[in-house]
């Protein structure tokens, strides 16, 4: 259960009565990664207890768009910037919602129009059999984003950062481009 006082975000996705969909990342995360995504205009949907991930990236320069209502409603007209181009998602979802959002994710992709996206998930979800029989049924190209970094996320019981995640994380992307996207697989 997470302490009452801390404030609880304007989100519609985030349960206050999931554990493992409250941890918050760290902004560690956003430095590390911006200089893949620097020149992006950027949407977060998933903005966690105290929009850490958006202030992270704002104080990182990016210009960063939350849309705390249903995702599921708001992916079907994907955010876009001033010149009409769809924005990068770039966001860590809810825990239990993870491949239901991934499925919304690639669903997006049917009309032709490329809809980028970084979504950090638990580096396992990526070999999983949920994930690898939407990408064969969809006929969808990912890609991969691993950090050469292990990131320790924030509690949402204390907002204290822990030093003891037991897993790796990764990213599964979408639309990304550049020198370090030529593979589809990026180690950054």
């Amino acid at each position: 259960i997470i302490k009452k006082n801390l404030k609880m975000q304007d989100s519609l996705m985030c349960n206050p009565e999931k554990y493992s969909d409250n941890w918050e990342t760290p902004p560690e995360f956003y430095e590390h990664l911006l200089p893949l995504v620097e020149c992006k205009k950027i949407w977060e949907p998933f903005v966690g207890v105290t929009h850490r991930s958006t202030k992270a990236m704002q104080s990182l320069g990016l210009d960063v768009l939350e849309t705390p209502n249903d995702f599921f409603e708001v992916v079907k007209k994907w955010p876009r910037d001033e010149d009409g181009k769809p924005r990068l998602l770039l966001s860590n979802p809810p825990f239990s919602l993870k491949f239901k959002v991934l499925e919304a994710l690639v669903e997006a992709q049917e009309d032709g129009e490329v809809k980028p996206f970084m979504l950090l998930l638990p580096s396992w979800v990526y070999a999983s059999a949920t994930w690898r029989k939407l990408v064969r049924k969809k006929k969808f190209k990912p890609q991969m984003y691993i950090p050469t970094l292990r990131l320790n996320f924030f509690s949402p019981i204390d907002g204290k950062q822990k030093k003891a995640t037991s897993f790796d994380s990764t990213c599964i992307c979408y639309g990304m481009t550049g020198e370090n996207w030529e593979t589809g697989l990026c180690y950054y």
